[in-house]
């Protein structure tokens, strides 16, 4: 028999909003609740630290939350001259400075940045902005595919400490595949399953926007079919009709983010 009471507790990541696969969204460790809610309380603006984790590499799509923060990046970018500062102008005395950072193999691993914010979620929204324009300003000379894996927003009482994380929310779904047939026609949705999977395999919550429209867009011949129902029947012809088989499931899928459920999670 095992003895655990020796073992060492679980620092639990906590979760303060509900969040919906592809949102970004912040967590934060529970050993670190304290400072982070005074720093919330306290509304005073201060100069915070944040470490954007950058990525060339595809990122896990179906994972927990531990296993976000467990990625570690292995980009193609070598900092020759080791780690340095740059900065991006803005025009007239506006300019913000980053740090490159390396890593053991000296390669690109983190940019950071100071933000001056109120509360530290608007710090990790406000690096995010940063970051991104820093990077589509360097796409134009250095066409490499960079990506905002993380963000991590450093305590400023300790800064080797990450006092909480901006993540883009995974989907946490275990699904049980058993032995099936084979698959109908798509009827009314012909023509949006392949916009739905790319919701579902693209990581980005804007894109994933333009995917919904784009979705919403191909049920036209839907829609015009529902007006003319219900304008010349009565409301059990219209459910007789089957033209809304398997509309439920859609409309409470979470695929692009604009949903109105949520799927099991798995911690």
């Amino acid at each position: 028999m095992v003895d655990n009471d020796n073992a060492e507790p679980v620092d639990q990541l906590w979760l303060p909003n509900p969040a919906f696969p592809g949102e970004q969204t912040m967590i934060y460790r529970n050993s670190r609740t304290r400072e982070l809610v005074a720093l919330s309380m306290a509304r005073q603006r201060r100069v915070l630290r944040v470490r954007a984790v950058v990525t060339d590499q595809s990122l896990p799509l179906n994972s927990t939350l531990e296993e976000v923060l467990a990625f570690t990046p292995r980009n193609r970018i070598p900092l020759l001259d080791g780690t340095f500062s740059a900065w991006k102008h803005y025009g007239g005395s506006r300019a913000v400075f980053f740090d490159f950072c390396r890593d053991k193999d000296g390669n690109l691993a983190a940019i950071e940045v100071d933000i001056s914010a109120i509360r530290p979620e608007l710090a990790l929204g406000y690096a995010r902005a940063a970051v991104n324009q820093l990077l589509d300003g360097l796409t134009a000379s250095v066409p490499h595919p960079l990506m905002i894996q993380r963000l991590e927003l450093l305590s400023p009482e300790d800064r080797n400490a990450v006092l909480a994380y901006q993540i883009t929310m995974p989907h946490q779904v275990a699904t049980d595949l058993r032995r099936f047939g084979g698959i109908g026609p798509a009827r009314a949705f012909a023509g949006v399953e392949a916009i739905l999977r790319e919701g579902i395999t693209n990581p980005s919550p804007y894109y994933g926007v333009m995917l919904a429209y784009r979705g919403f867009e191909g049920t036209k011949r839907l829609r015009r079919e529902i007006g003319a129902l219900v304008k010349k029947g009565s409301p059990q012809e219209f459910v007789r009709s089957g033209i809304l088989r398997g509309f439920p499931g859609f409309l409470k899928s979470d695929i692009f983010g604009v949903g109105h459920g949520h799927a099991a999670c798995f911690q």
